[in-house]
């Protein structure tokens, strides 16, 4: 019985699961992460965001992930720009944000921006 019990708990859980991992939640940007070992990182990238006025008027999802030593930040390509791709001043304002994010965020460790589906599949990087 208590092994049923604790099937039971596990298949909740998981059926709780965004899938996305750990989040931090505010009204207008939602900021995914990978593992607990991103949390601090993922609280600063969220004071980031909003003390540079990157929070807009719809709600942003963010993925926070790190891979061989490089942190990613996945942004949410909004729907409406979907089909519309990135001009040159869009690519030099994303070059930019990712400077800005490896010196004040994550303390000159390699990062990159990555522009995603609604999914965090991967549509542009830089």
């Amino acid at each position: 019985m208590k092994a049923f019990l604790s099937l039971c708990a596990l298949v909740l859980l998981l059926a709780c699961n965004s899938g996305f991992g750990n989040k931090l939640v505010s009204e207008k940007l939602e900021i995914y992460y990978d593992n607990k070992n991103l949390q601090s990182y993922a609280d600063s990238l969220g004071k980031f965001w909003t003390n540079n006025n990157l929070v807009g008027a719809k709600k942003q999802f963010l993925k926070l992930t790190k891979t061989n030593k490089v942190f990613e930040v996945r942004i949410i390509k909004s729907q409406e720009f979907k089909e519309i791709p990135v001009t040159e001043k869009e690519s030099f304002l994303i070059e930019e944000l990712r400077t800005k994010l490896q010196t004040d965020v994550f303390q000159n460790k390699n990062t990159r921006i990555v522009i995603c589906d609604n999914s965090f599949k991967e549509i542009i990087n830089k």
